[in-house]
C-alpha cells in the first residue's frame, strides 16, 4: 500500500541514507553516493563536498532549517578535487530558503549535473 503521508516519505529517506548536517555542530560534510542530506544553516554556512563520481551516482541536498536557512547562510556544494559541477571545476552556492537539489553524475565532461533544483 502506498501512502503520501510525511511520515512515510521521511521513512523512505531514512532507508536511502538520509543524514542531517547542522551548522551548529559541523560546517562541512563529505557526501557519499546515494546520500540524501538535510542541511541546517541557521548558525553558519555549510559546505557539502561531493564524492568522486561514478556515472549514475546521485546526491540530494535540501534546506531543513527551522528558520532563515540557505537565504541567510548559504550551502556551498564543492566538487571532489578536480571534478566538475555543470561542466566547471568550481563550487555552486545554494542561496534560497527551502531549496532542494538533486545532483546526478554524468561522467568526466560535465561531472555532476543538476537534475532538479527547487530554487
Amino acid at each position: 500500500m502506498l501512502t503520501n503521508s510525511p511520515l512515510a516519505c521521511y521513512s523512505k529517506m531514512l532507508e536511502k541514507g538520509f543524514t542531517t548536517v547542522t551548522a551548529a555542530s559541523k560546517t562541512a560534510y563529505t557526501a557519499v553516493p546515494g546520500d540524501q542530506i538535510g542541511v541546517d544553516t541557521v548558525a553558519n554556512i555549510v559546505t557539502i563536498t561531493l564524492p568522486a563520481g561514478a556515472v549514475g551516482d546521485e546526491i540530494v541536498i535540501m534546506d531543513v532549517s527551522a528558520s532563515n536557512g540557505f537565504g541567510t547562510n548559504k550551502c556551498v556544494v564543492a566538487p571532489n578535487g578536480s571534478e566538475k559541477i555543470q561542466g566547471t571545476a568550481a563550487s555552486i552556492d545554494l542561496t534560497t530558503n527551502n531549496q532542494s537539489v538533486t545532483l546526478f553524475y554524468t561522467g568526466a565532461n560535465k561531472g555532476w549535473q543538476l537534475k532538479t533544483n527547487t530554487a
